[in-house]
C-alpha cells in the first residue's frame, strides 16, 4: 500500500490540476484521498476508520463548497481565462464602439454588431461611447472624456 506521503502528494497534484481544469471532480477525488489518509492514522477498529473517513470527507467537501471552490472561480477568472465566463450584453461592459443611426433609431456599433442603448446623456450619430454598465437589457454608455479616448487602430 502506498506510502501516506505518496497519497498525500497525489492529492496536492490533483487540487493543483483542478486550478487548470476547474472542475469539481478531481479536488474531490484529493479530498478522498486526504480523508483516506486522516482514517488511516486513526488508532482505532475499522469502523471508527470508516468513520474518521466520512467525517474528514465531509468536512473537506462543505469547505469546498462554501470556500475553495470561491478561490478556484476567481483564480481562473483572473489568470487561466479572464472573459470566459461573461457572454452576451455583459460581455459588452468596458468596450468601445461608433454610434450609429439606422432609420431614425441609435445604435452602438461594437464589432460589427448593433446594440441598444438606454439615452441617458446626450449622444450624437458618429460619437464614440464606452459601454459602463447594462440596465434594463440594454447598455449604459459614457462619452467625452469619461469614455476616454479610442485608438486610430481600433476597429468598431
Amino acid at each position: 500500500m502506498p506510502s501516506n506521503e505518496t497519497l498525500l502528494l497525489i492529492a496536492l497534484i490533483l487540487m493543483g490540476a483542478d486550478l487548470l481544469i476547474a472542475s469539481d471532480l478531481l479536488t474531490l477525488v484529493a479530498y478522498a484521498v486526504f480523508s483516506f489518509v486522516v482514517a488511516r492514522e486513526v488508532p482505532a477498529g475499522f469502523l471508527y476508520q470508516v468513520l474518521s473517513f466520512m467525517a474528514a470527507y465531509a468536512v473537506m467537501v462543505a469547505v469546498h463548497y462554501l470556500v475553495w471552490r470561491k478561490v478556484v472561480q476567481a483564480f481562473v477568472d483572473r489568470f487561466i481565462a479572464p472573459q470566459r465566463y461573461t457572454s452576451g450584453i455583459e460581455a459588452m461592459i468596458g468596450k468601445r464602439g461608433l454610434i450609429v443611426e439606422i432609420e431614425g433609431v441609435r445604435f452602438l456599433k461594437v464589432d460589427g454588431d448593433l446594440w441598444s442603448f438606454l439615452e441617458d446623456v446626450s449622444l450624437s450619430t458618429g460619437e464614440t461611447a464606452q459601454v459602463t454598465g447594462v440596465r434594463e437589457g440594454r447598455l449604459v454608455l459614457a462619452v467625452g472624456e469619461s469614455a476616454g479616448r479610442q485608438n486610430e487602430a481600433t476597429s468598431l
